[in-house]
């Protein structure tokens, strides 16, 4: 049967059942942009809202686009296109709730009904209790507590226990938490723009005066949502079983969000295997993908589909670039008889998505051989990160080489660093440097020696014109650019501090891995008081308050500014020597203190001092000794050649 169209209202839809998101739909992820433009598309219902009952029956129509359904006028729906509009619909109603609780408490309707009691009735079905809309088995728990019973308001330390960014179920999860509060702002500065802005102090208002603000508030919201409801129009395309569902979804884009390789790969997967002849059963096949995405999420970065490419490069040995990745998928399953069934590819991106975790997220990684040496894994594989990702292709295969040892593996893991390091500087086009891994890649296969494995990463180094390794002077001149020609602390400065930073806990025999830390101008990145009369020794008399710039000038032997931000002055401090590596808490406790008490500290809530002096980075062991008179202009300087020299010892290929 062909699929069957019609035009509904939000009200109209609720009222046909409740909406399934299936197990093959992308995670939730509208991001701030999408609800910007969400909140504007329904600016026309918001400024009728005012207007009176037989004005409000003229409002237009607001048309949100088409929804893909599987069967209609049945119990249980699934979606196939649509549950990002849904989702964000449902946080609308309940960014309003949270608006009048937290503002108004248990406020009432005309009718009697409480505010809130009213806005969850209004997405079910009459006499239904289920919502209008379940959420995958991702969402759902959330859905069910933080919105649908509004535990997100009600409760203070409702999201401290819910799932912590790092993971794509928690980045998912965030993203309901983020948009939520935005949606709530977006209310609270609608209604500012219709009643005015509440006073400072409320106590200025009488009761009266209160009463009837919180009255028109609440019936605007009323009628607001009344009008969401009425208006807010859908093409509903129904289709009738599963595959023409699958089909559709795979053509379609969500509201300008294009489906990504990971969504599509992830339809035919569940199409094929949990079908009429498939090998997987629904929950069989959830576990399976939710575990891949969370395998191959970071803190920072949330992304399957990079994880795809990199996997299909390592496999194949050809480029692939993000379009392609679908394609390559579905030409691996044709082509391999190990991935022809559901279950066995699942089972291949599981595996391979375990060894990726461990390059993309290293304090996951084990290594036993190596004891507390496993910590320079971590920090190797971490410094990378910072630099791009090409060095993913080649690392997992690193990784599962299984008959060298971890300190092998670790031997080879840093001769890709220095290529890594080298190139990010000075070296060819990132195009150029992921054509090399993949090449490298197709090359390693599990079984090699520690011999072979090691021959074939010479390649990184033997044809300098092919792999464009720059060398010492080439990398020196590009590391003096960079340090000289910074304004603010990227990337690739990072890199260089916390490698430098590596060096010094090797060369001491420590073992301090930089969780919990970033990097700390020593000489502040940009004091903001002038103050002329403020002399070195006035400041540092009085350590609880902040050091003016002139200060730091003076410290420095430079000319008293006009402005705070000189040239002289941003180009120094953000130089490699006026950098080093701080635990964040010491970070927070010294950053606009005067040189002293930088060093010395001050008293943490336990009367405890916390300074410089108290840091376990090696790199300070001397800096803590340094006395403000030795810290000039020609100490940082001198400080940046020493740790660039170091930088290019430590990148020489063995």
């Amino acid at each position: 049967m062909r699929p069957h169209a019609e035009t509904l209202s939000l009200t109209s839809l609720i009222e046909r059942g409740t909406y399934l998101v299936p197990p093959y739909q992308r995670l939730y992820s509208w991001e701030s942009l999408q609800i910007d433009s969400f909140f504007e598309s329904l600016g026309p219902l918001a400024e009728l809202s005012l207007k009176s009952r037989s004005s409000r029956s003229k409002i237009q129509d607001v048309f949100f686009g088409p929804v893909v359904i599987e069967g209609l006028n049945q119990k249980n729906i699934p979606v196939v296109d649509g549950q990002q509009r849904f989702t964000t619909f449902v946080l609308l109603f309940a960014a309003a709730r949270a608006y009048v609780f937290e503002n108004y408490s248990t406020a009432k309707l005309n009718s009697g009904t409480t505010f809130d009691d009213w806005a969850q009735d209004a997405l079910k079905k009459r006499g239904q209790v289920q919502p209008f809309l379940v959420a995958n088995r991702t969402l759902a728990p959330v859905f069910q507590s933080a919105i649908y019973k509004g535990e997100a308001w009600r409760n203070a330390d409702y999201w401290k226990n819910a799932p912590q960014p790092g993971s794509g179920i928690a980045s998912s999860v965030a993203q309901v938490k983020a948009n939520l509060a935005q949606l709530q702002n977006l209310i609270k500065e609608l209604l500012i723009e219709k009643f005015g802005e509440w006073p400072d102090n409320e106590a200025l208002w009488n009761s009266e005066k209160l009463k009837k603000r919180a009255g028109e508030e609440i019936d605007f919201l009323h009628n607001f949502l009344q009008n969401v409801l009425n208006h807010c129009l859908f093409l509903v395309i129904q289709v009738d079983n599963t595959e023409q569902a699958l089909e559709l979804f795979s053509s379609l884009n969500d509201r300008g969000l294009r489906l990504a390789p990971a969504d599509i790969i992830k339809a035919e997967i569940f199409e094929r295997g949990v079908g009429k002849n498939g090998d997987l059963t629904v929950d069989n096949f959830e576990t399976h993908w939710d575990t891949i995405v969370s395998n191959t999420s970071s803190s920072t970065s949330w992304d399957v589909n990079k994880f795809l490419r990199h996997w299909c490069m390592a496999r194949s040995g050809k480029k692939v670039n993000m379009n392609g990745v679908v394609k390559s998928v579905r030409s691996l399953v044709a082509n391999s008889s190990t991935a022809r069934s559901s279950s066995n590819l699942l089972e291949m991106l599981n595996s391979a998505s375990v060894t990726y975790k461990k390059v993309l997220s290293p304090e996951n990684l084990i290594a036993k051989e190596l004891g507390n040496g496993i910590r320079d894994l971590r920090g190797s594989f971490q410094r990378m990160n910072l630099l791009g990702d090409y060095h993913r292709i080649l690392l997992p295969k690193i990784v599962e080489l299984k008959k060298i040892s971890d300190i092998q593996k670790f031997e080879l893991v840093r001769e890709v660093e220095k290529y890594v390091a080298r190139s990010a500087f000075a070296g060819s086009y990132p195009q150029e440097r992921e054509n090399l891994f993949v090449n490298l890649a197709s090359k390693f296969e599990s079984n090699l020696s520690f011999a072979q494995a090691k021959n074939i990463l010479k390649e990184l180094f033997a044809n300098r014109e092919k792999a464009q390794f720059p060398n010492d002077n080439d990398f020196r001149e590009a590391l003096q650019k960079h340090s000289s020609d910074a304004r603010r602390i990227d990337k690739k400065t990072k890199y260089v501090i916390f490698l430098y930073s590596a060096l010094q806990e090797r060369a001491r025999d420590k073992q301090f891995f930089p969780l919990g830390t970033d990097i700390e101008h020593l000489v502040p990145q940009g004091p903001k008081i002038v103050n002329r009369t403020a002399s070195i020794s006035i400041v540092e008399d009085k350590p609880d308050l902040p050091a003016p710039a002139d200060y730091w000038y003076d410290v420095l032997g430079l000319e008293p500014p006009n402005k705070v931000h000189t040239r002289e002055y941003v180009s120094l401090v953000n130089e490699f020597g006026n950098l080093t590596v701080l635990e964040n808490y010491i970070n927070q406790s010294i950053q606009d203190a005067a040189w002293p008490v930088k060093i010395k500290g001050r008293k943490d809530e336990e009367g405890t001092y916390v300074g410089i002096k108290h840091s376990k980075c090696a790199a300070n062991a001397k800096i803590w000794k340094l006395e403000r008179e030795q810290l000039s202009k020609k100490w940082i300087t001198n400080r940046t050649e020493k740790i660039i020299e170091e930088i290019i010892k430590i990148t020489r290929p063995s």
